[in-house]
């Protein structure tokens, strides 16, 4: 089980212009989540801003959970199959949302 106490959604008005953000960084939810929809999110963001995995899925989950409606769509079932063991600090048991041109509908 892989625990990351440091992560956390940080919501300030002076900073990125109060959108959500990672532990106080300029980087965004919205901009780590378009990473990883798109499929370059995972490696990438843990090499270039120095991201952990955990903080990449919280960023997901946050907007699964209270983005746009179409983020909401992509990504609210994976949301609420997992939301459990995110809230475990189970990081290892969840995977990576689904990315573009991966998504099944039923």
């Amino acid at each position: 089980m892989t625990t990351d106490v440091e992560s956390f959604i940080w919501l300030h008005p002076g900073r990125a212009a109060g959108l959500a953000c990672i532990n106080g960084r300029a980087l965004t939810v919205e901009v780590i989540a378009r990473c990883a929809w798109w499929g370059n999110g995972d490696r990438a963001l843990e090499l270039n801003f120095e991201i952990t995995h955990a903080q990449l899925l919280l960023a997901c989950w946050y907007q699964a959970r209270y983005g746009t409606r179409t983020w909401r769509e992509r990504w609210g079932e994976w949301q609420r199959k997992y939301e459990g063991q995110m809230a475990a600090d189970n990081w290892d048991a969840v995977p990576m949302p689904p990315a573009w041109g991966k998504v099944t509908r039923e």
